[in-house]
Order: C-alpha cells, then structure tokens, then sequence
C-alpha cells in the first residue's frame, strides 16, 4: 500500500512540477506572483487527476495538503527571489 501511495505522490508530482510545468511559466513564476498561483492550481489539478482511481477521504487529505505546501514552498521562493534582487542589485552598484 506505501508503495502505491508513494508512487501517487511521485507521478503527481513529476506531472505538475516539470511535466505541466512550462519553461515559460517557470521563468514567470519567479517575476509575477499569479504565476505562482497559476502553477498551485496546475500542481492541485495533478494531484486530483492522480488521486482520483483511489479516490478516499485520506488520500484526499493527503493530496490536499502536499498542494498546499507546494503552494507556500513556491511562494517562499518567490518572496525570496524578490528579496534577493532588492538587495543584491544595491550591492553590485556599491561593489
């Protein structure tokens, strides 16, 4: 059962991280916060199509969850890159 759970998540995973996941919106993501939101909702969307032969109120939780902090990991990165570019553009001029 752990091993088909396991390979769940995987599959999710790969499909919303770098199958669904164009060069394009990659590169958008890290400028414009709606593209953040736009990749969760594409990652989510994987997670429910992957869920859906096995469909039970846990794994539902499960694939909810990881979703979710899928979403607050992008967001993370995203704040940190917009961070690092105020700070480091100052820098290299002062350098």
């Amino acid at each position: 059962m752990f091993k088909d759970v396991f390979c769940l998540f995987l599959t999710a995973h790969l499909l919303g991280d770098f199958y669904l996941q164009t060069k394009t919106l990659a590169e958008k993501k890290n400028k414009q916060f709606c593209y953040v939101v736009y990749h969760a909702l594409i990652y989510a969307l994987a997670s429910m199509l992957c869920m859906l032969p096995f469909c039970s109120v846990i794994l539902c939780s499960v694939f909810t969850g990881l979703s979710v902090c899928h979403f607050i990991v992008d967001t993370i990165k995203y704040c940190i890159i917009k961070t690092s570019r105020f700070i480091m553009k100052p820098t290299i001029y002062l350098v």
